[in-house]
């Protein structure tokens, strides 16, 4: 059951999980936390997606990831915690998003929360985010006025999305580091909700899981996902076998990079070569790789060890394994 579509396709990607460096304010404003610009109304940072899409589709990649809602980016509230619209700068970007992603024969894979990014200042974030998930009242008004009007206003370009990923690894709300307040079961209502909510606009949903690990334990609850996402980070590229974990539909690597903390050219080519060859040997029904990252990064940065780019934005050795990926089975890939 490797294919999403048909016995051919094979959903071969990147992440770039928001825009320069400008993580929860790239495309919308965040009342949440003040930034009231966004960095996409920016002549140069516009510029700049156009130049990395270009880019990304002559790696050989077909997929982009693209994180929406994170740390409530985009998002207005009310004085009781509902959510009560969504900033229109932000509908109005991504349906520029789309076009460029058009313009360069991409799809998009849109991510709306991240569990992870709101790690920062977790006693005034954590909280929203648990209430806006456990929440049947908030977590409806997010629903109702957010995510339906996201899609709906946006016009989007269907035949230029993928699929939409309603919550970055949702294992994040249980790190040790974290006081949480919120049952898995809520987990799993918030998610199937939003994915019930998604197939109303003839859309694909899924998951971006953690671990594969929760995969098994959780697929009976999963019911209304069109296929299965997790994620792997390790340094040799290896993956169980999907046969393995016994699941009912399609599962597509969303995430894979290095686990090792250093910027090691030879550690990032070789899994940037084994996780899509070993996507495709151990029949998955895709693979996005972690991640594109923007020009002018911070190289003392640790988190720049998974980058397909240099600062100066070109190319490191990896990208041409994504090439090389392609061309071995462009016959067999998301056109």
């Amino acid at each position: 059951m490797r294919n999403l579509f048909d016995e051919r396709y094979f959903v071969f990607g990147v992440n770039l999980a928001w825009l320069d460096g400008q993580y929860d304010h790239d495309f919308g404003k965040n009342e949440v936390l003040g930034y009231d610009f966004r960095a996409y109304d920016n002549k140069q940072n516009k510029a700049n997606l156009d130049t990395y899409f270009k880019d990304i589709s002559e790696m050989g990649a077909h997929v982009v990831r693209l994180w929406l809602f994170e740390r409530f980016e985009g998002l207005q509230f009310d004085d009781n915690g509902n959510v009560k619209g969504i900033d229109d700068g932000l509908v109005k970007n991504i349906a520029d998003v789309l076009n460029v992603a058009e313009k360069y024969n991409l799809y998009l894979y849109i991510c709306l929360m991240d569990t992870w990014g709101i790690s920062v200042h977790s006693q005034q974030y954590l909280p929203k985010l648990n209430t806006l998930i456990a929440n049947e009242k908030i977590r409806k008004s997010y629903i109702d006025n957010a995510l339906k009007k996201f899609i709906s206003d946006t016009r989007l370009k269907t035949n230029r999305i993928f699929a939409i990923d309603v919550m970055n690894e949702p294992e994040g709300m249980y790190s040790s580091i974290w006081r949480r307040d919120i049952e898995w079961i809520d987990v799993i209502k918030y998610i199937n909700e939003c994915v019930d909510t998604i197939h109303i606009f003839n859309i694909r949903a899924s998951c971006g899981f953690q671990y594969y690990q929760t995969l098994i334990d959780t697929k009976n609850e999963l019911k209304d996902l069109d296929f299965y996402d997790y994620h792997e980070y390790n340094d040799d590229g290896t993956l169980i076998s999907y046969s393995n974990l016994a699941l009912d539909k399609p599962c597509i690597i969303g995430e894979c990079g290095q686990k090792n903390e250093i910027y090691d050219d030879d550690i990032y080519d070789k899994v940037v070569t084994k996780f899509p060859d070993n996507s495709w040997n151990n029949g998955y029904a895709g693979c996005l790789i972690w991640y594109y990252n923007y020009r002018g990064y911070d190289v003392n940065d640790n988190n720049n060890r998974y980058s397909l780019i240099k600062s100066d934005g070109k190319w490191r050795r990896a990208c041409h394994a994504l090439v090389d990926f392609n061309e071995n089975h462009k016959n067999n890939m998301l056109l």
